[in-house]
């Protein structure tokens, strides 16, 4: 009778092990957190949940990934942006191969990483240099501000080094406009840093960066799927669309604020373009691709047809 109740009592401990260790699998935290925070409005819950991801699940970079940017959100709800900030800086940072993955995320990243710039952009800073070396000038910049300037040295051996300037109390942004014009240089915000080079490069750079977004969302549109709505709202149908390809799909809110689409629609192993493409004319909408995600909208904020 003892060896029976030993046996049982070994098999329930296996038993609660192994449903513990599924629980905690970063997919079950993952779930849990979602439910807690767009369930439950539980945003305290859920950042407990997605910052134990990113703390104990390190090798998962995918989950660490869709974890910061839940967090980030949550953090924004509860109107603490400083996390927000620092959750998102560490995203785009650490984690920028996996953005175009996480719907939103390339938008919202992007646009903390902008904001944090253009605050420190707009700081008063006092010049006074006088056939001082650029380089020199821009270090001063740079830890005046607290931004890093990146500067592209091939860019600079083509043009005059020497800078002399005067400039009192003006923001960042139009002393380092002045100090670049004079030299034919310009300058692009890059994640966490402004890269200082010429017009051309910059130039190439964003049609090499727009060139691999479109072939990036041009593969994933060509996957095959299969479509079944019933008077689904246009956000669902767009959603399911955006997980099943893996592109980022966005919606213009402003453009279809007040308009309720419904998409009633029954097709059969297309590609995600033509199921895309097929939604939209139902609604009398068009898309446009964009850096790195599908832009929604009505057809006069579009500069070209996309579906006809």
């Amino acid at each position: 009778m003892k060896k029976l109740i030993l046996a049982v009592g070994i098999i329930l401990a296996s038993v609660i092990s192994v449903v513990c260790a599924e629980n905690n699998t970063p997919e079950f935290l993952y779930q849990k957190g979602l439910y807690l925070e767009t369930a439950k409005a539980d945003y305290d819950g859920a950042v407990k949940i997605y910052e134990e991801i990113i703390k104990t699940h390190e090798k998962n970079a995918e989950f660490v990934a869709k974890s910061l940017y839940r967090a980030g959100i949550c953090y924004e709800k509860l109107s603490k942006n400083d996390k927000a900030e620092e959750v998102f800086g560490k995203l785009g940072k650490d984690y920028a191969k996996y953005l175009a993955s996480i719907e939103g995320a390339s938008q919202k990243v992007s646009a903390f990483t902008q904001d944090k710039i253009t605050k420190k952009l707009k700081g008063k800073v006092t010049l006074h240099f006088e056939n001082a070396n650029l380089k020199n000038v821009l270090r001063y910049m740079s830890e005046v501000s607290g931004l890093t300037i990146a500067i592209d040295a091939q860019a600079l051996n083509d043009v005059d080094g020497t800078v002399t300037v005067n400039l009192k109390n003006i923001s960042l942004l139009q002393a380092l406009k002045a100090v670049l014009d004079a030299r034919g240089l310009s300058y692009q915000v890059e994640h966490e840093y402004i890269w200082v080079t010429t017009p051309d490069k910059i130039q190439q750079k964003r049609v090499a960066v727009r060139k691999q977004d479109i072939n990036f969302l041009s593969k994933e549109l060509k996957k095959k799927v299969s479509v079944n709505f019933a008077g689904a709202p246009l956000r669902a149908v767009m959603n399911y669309l955006s997980r099943s390809c893996g592109a980022n799909i966005v919606i213009d809110e402003k453009a279809l604020s007040g308009i309720a689409h419904k998409v009633t629609i029954d097709l059969r192993d297309i590609s995600h373009l033509q199921a895309l493409e097929a939604v939209l004319r139902e609604c009398g909408l068009y898309y446009q691709v964009k850096e790195e995600y599908i832009w929604v909208t009505i057809p006069d904020k579009i500069q070209q047809k996309k579906a006809p």
